[in-house]
C-alpha cells in the first residue's frame, strides 16, 4: 500500500529529473521549477516546496500521476536517444573498419618485424620506396 509519506518521496525522486531536464533546457532553475509545475498541476513555489522536502507540502492525486507520467516520457526520451547513439555509433565503426581493412597490404615489414612494429621497436618501411623508418 503506498502511504502519503511514499507518495511524496517517489513524487520527488520523479520530479527531481524534470527540473533538471528543464534547467538544462531553459537555462533557469526557477524557469525549470515553473515549467515542470504548471505541466503536473501545479505552481512553481509548490515545486520548490516538493523538491525543498518542505514538510507543508502536499500532493494531490493527480499531480503525482502528473509527475510520474512526466518522468516515464523522460526516459523513453533518454532510452530513445541512447538507441541512436549506439546505432551511431556502430554505423562509424563499421565504417572505420573498412577504412582500416587491407592496411596490413599496404605497410611492407621491415623482415623479422613485429607485425605492430612499434611495440617493438622494430623499423617499418612504408610504401613501396624500401627505405627504413627508424
Amino acid at each position: 500500500m503506498l502511504t502519503a509519506a511514499d507518495t511524496l518521496d517517489h513524487a520527488r525522486v520523479c520530479a527531481g529529473p524534470l527540473v533538471d531536464n528543464a534547467k538544462r533546457r531553459l537555462g533557469s532553475r526557477m524557469k525549470a521549477y515553473a515549467d515542470v509545475a504548471s505541466s503536473v498541476g501545479g505552481t512553481a513555489s509548490w515545486m520548490r516546496k516538493l523538491l525543498g522536502r518542505q514538510p507543508d507540502v502536499e500532493i494531490e492525486a493527480h499531480q503525482y500521476l502528473n509527475i510520474v507520467s512526466a518522468y516515464r516520457t523522460l526516459c523513453e526520451k533518454v532510452e530513445a536517444q541512447a538507441e541512436r547513439e549506439r546505432q551511431r555509433r556502430a554505423e562509424l565503426m563499421e565504417k572505420a573498419d573498412a577504412a582500416l581493412e587491407g592496411v596490413d597490404r599496404l605497410v611492407e615489414r621491415a623482415p623479422g618485424a613485429h607485425p605492430r612494429g612499434a611495440e617493438t621497436g622494430s623499423p617499418v618501411s612504408v610504401g613501396s620506396r624500401g627505405g627504413d623508418v627508424a
